[in-house]
This record gives structure tokens, C-alpha cells and sequence, in this order.
């Protein structure tokens, strides 16, 4: 996601967003990791689209990971691969609260 926007066709504004869009994951990688890791490469500036907002489900987060040198040998190549992260921060967040709650019954 990069970001949202209204745009006004005739007498009716439409929210849009504009996001980036990224490969499929390496199917190697997610066998590997038992469906656990999706390493995936970002399209570029030349690949965002815009979207109507009722099509978004989820926010995620794509980040940058290093690659073994093992992975090089299922066709991750150069470029620089991201993963996808569901809820960042929302651990730190739970532990954070439970140690707020913890202090609190002190």
C-alpha cells in the first residue's frame, strides 16, 4: 500500500489506493518451509496499481530478507527478495500489555 485517494468522476468520489504489486512466492521456498515462508521480489514503480478500496482484505507487510547461499540454488538469483509478514508488531504489542497488566498487579 502506498497510499489512499479520492478521486471525483462527475458528481461521485471513488476512494482508491495505490499498491505495489510483487512476484508469486517461490514455490521452492514455501515447499521447503512447509508453507510458512513466501519470498516473493517487488515489481517495481513500473508495476503499482490503483485499486478501489472495497477490493483490499488484509494489510501486510513485505520485508527484505537475506538469502542463504543454498537458496541461490532454487532460482532465487540477485535480485532482492522480500517475505511477507502478517500483523507486524502485534507481538509486541500483546507483550507489551501483558507486562503493563503484570505491573499493574504488583
Amino acid at each position: 500500500m502506498q497510499y489512499y485517494f479520492q478521486l471525483q468522476l462527475g458528481t461521485h468520489v471513488k476512494t482508491v489506493a495505490l499498491v505495489s504489486r510483487y512476484t508469486d512466492p517461490n514455490q521452492e521456498l514455501l515447499r521447503l518451509s512447509h508453507g510458512t515462508l513466501y519470498s516473493s521480489y517487488y515489481l517495481g514503480t513500473s508495476a503499482l496499481q490503483v485499486i478501489d478500496v472495497s477490493r483490499i482484505k488484509t494489510v501486510v507487510a513485505m520485508v527484505e530478507h537475506q538469502r542463504p547461499e543454498e537458496y541461490k540454488e532454487i532460482n532465487m538469483g540477485e535480485r532482492k527478495a522480500m517475505f511477507l509478514v502478517e500483523k507486524m508488531g502485534l507481538g509486541f504489542t500483546q507483550e507489551e500489555e501483558s507486562q503493563e497488566n503484570s505491573d499493574e498487579d504488583e
